[in-house]
């Protein structure tokens, strides 16, 4: 199992090199969730058993979708900043309201944009492959915690072990 990680984590680091040096003045995010987006990626490629061709077409539109689903998310952020600015103010209930409905809309917006981006898949993958995206999708993270959890653990067996 821990061959499998090594290998794996030597495999993401070289594809997650190239992809730094080559989108570096495109994601303004860090290193680190450019990395983050390669491995799951590549986790997403394995379990989808893709093509060249479905590749290409799947994961520019996953970007594209990743990019609108991004902003959807800054904005609600700001938002939610924007309530806690302003409940510290005495604002009105109106005031409140407002930004509440602006809250609401973005949230249906992340919803349209989901249900969107499924119907564009059903045109690039088979049935059985946007079954495996969507188990896939909420399973990942749950598993990269799992891995996590477990090299934490490891890193402190050995630590003791000293």
């Amino acid at each position: 199992m821990i061959r499998f990680h090594l290998f794996l984590f030597f495999l993401i680091s070289a594809f997650g090199l190239f992809a730094y040096s080559s989108a570096q003045d495109v994601n303004p995010r860090g290193p680190g969730v450019q990395r983050f987006e390669q491995f799951k990626k590549i986790r997403l490629m394995e379990a989808l058993q893709m093509d060249e061709e479905t590749s290409i077409r799947f994961f520019s539109r996953y970007d594209k979708h990743q990019t609108e689903i991004n902003s959807l998310r800054q904005k609600e952020n700001k938002l939610i900043d924007d309530l806690q600015n302003l409940v510290k103010e005495k604002p009105s209930d109106a005031d409140i309201d407002k930004i509440v409905q602006q809250l609401v809309e973005n949230r249906q917006q992340i919803v349209t944009s989901q249900g969107q981006f499924l119907e564009e898949l059903k045109e690039v993958l088979s049935a059985k492959q946007v079954a495996q995206y969507l188990v896939f999708e909420r399973n990942f993270a749950q598993n990269v915690r799992d891995l996590m959890r477990e090299m934490s653990q490891e890193r402190r067996g050995l630590r003791q072990n000293r």
